[in-house]
């Protein structure tokens, strides 16, 4: 009878066996190039990509470089996160050969390096184009680990396309093999502070509305608790106060391609303490959720006696940190709207099921203080 000890002594001795297979699978000092640039000219070259393409089991993508910077072609060109294909380029570029691993085909699941025309591949493939579809370097990505000794580098099993011999190289490099991972996710990141106001009109005309008094302030309020009421959960009306300083898409489409027509289910305003405001329409289909937004500048002036809420006091000193001036309010403004003014942002559930609340969810009775002994 197999104990779990011995049990577990079996699985470790097969595991050291199968790396094993193919760690010993080809003589190193047979194939020359250890210790140099997996691609040695990419980075000499890094500027004349103009094009990525993307691969992994299922899916293929393509990010192309424009004026603007780097787009998704199958998102109607939405903007790619410029971040992460800065880490492609780089991270390609900069990728060194540690050592040969396998050429055995039957081998490469071990490595993460299967053929992408498998279901089961987890391998992801990235080949970089310049003008005219010229392909400057190509390769195929597999499993990683952290560097041994460097934790700013990965050990990743590579192979390059039509050569069987695999690589354990050395850097830095995403693994992301869908499409809806190289969209630039972040519709708004506002500093929180700046949020002042938010109001939530629903279809059917009940509002929800929280505030405070000053950027300072750590607690929104929610306005209008009726008597015998209070806030169930403090959470839940700051997070309202905080919804559209930090907004992500989950998916985007055209606004041209929505129906005008369509009615929103609630209308979120978010309005700051220098002067940004921001409307989001959302709706709600049986699949998504769905965001219009727009911004604009709308002077705020703190009422007399309040805390000083704009960028400046009377006499034109700083007063708050981490707000703007009208001017800049502004420009911001217009530079919002010129990115947003054209999509339709599909948003996560949560978002809209914590702003669907209306003021009877967000309410519990009043918690009555007991009375003193022999009171």
């Amino acid at each position: 009878m197999m104990t779990p000890r011995s049990f577990t002594i079996l699985c470790v001795v097969t595991v050291l066996v199968s790396i094993a297979a193919i760690a010993v699978d080809e003589d190193s000092s047979a194939i020359p190039g250890s210790g140099e640039l997996l691609f040695p000219k990419l980075l000499s070259d890094i500027n004349e990509i103009e094009k990525i393409e993307g691969a992994s089991a299922g899916e293929r993508f393509t990010l192309t470089r424009g004026s603007g910077g780097w787009i998704v072609p199958g998102k109607s060109g939405y903007p790619a996160n410029a971040d992460k294909v800065h880490k492609l380029l780089v991270g390609a570029a900069g990728l060194k050969r540690v050592e040969p691993k396998t050429k055995k085909e039957a081998l490469y699941s071990k490595l993460g390096l299967e053929d992408l025309s498998s279901e089961s591949s987890r391998a992801v493939s990235f080949t970089f184009e310049a003008a005219g579809d010229s392909t400057l370097a190509s390769l195929i990505v597999g499993n990683s680990a952290p560097a041994k000794g460097d934790p700013d580098a990965s050990a990743i099993y590579v192979r390059l396309p039509g050569d069987p011999q695999s690589w354990l190289v050395k850097g830095k490099l995403p693994k992301d093999g869908a499409l809806l991972d190289w969209l630039d996710r972040k519709v708004l990141d506002l500093e929180r502070a700046r949020s002042r106001e938010v109001r939530v009109r629903h279809e059917d005309g009940e509002v929800v509305v929280v505030s405070k008094n000053s950027p300072a302030d750590k607690d929104f309020s929610l306005a209008d608790v009726p008597p015998g009421k209070e806030i169930d959960a403090q959470w839940s009306i700051n997070d309202i106060g905080r919804s559209l300083t930090d907004l992500d898409l989950e998916d985007v489409r055209p606004r041209d391609a929505f129906a005008a027509d369509t009615r929103p289910a609630f209308t979120v305003t978010m309005r700051t303490f220098d002067g940004l405001a921001v409307v989001m329409d959302v709706f709600k289909d049986d699949k998504e959720v769905l965001g219009l937004l727009k911004a604009s500048f709308e002077p705020f002036h703190q009422s007399p006696g309040g805390q000083p809420a704009g960028p400046e006091d009377a006499d034109g000193s700083k007063t708050s940190p981490g707000l703007l001036t009208p001017e800049q309010v502004r420009a911001e403004a217009a530079k919002l709207n010129a990115r947003l003014s054209n999509w339709v942002y599909v948003l996560p559930d949560f978002k809209f099921d914590h702003l669907a609340k209306k003021p009877a969810d967000l309410l519990k009775d009043e918690t009555k203080d007991p009375q003193p002994a022999g009171g």
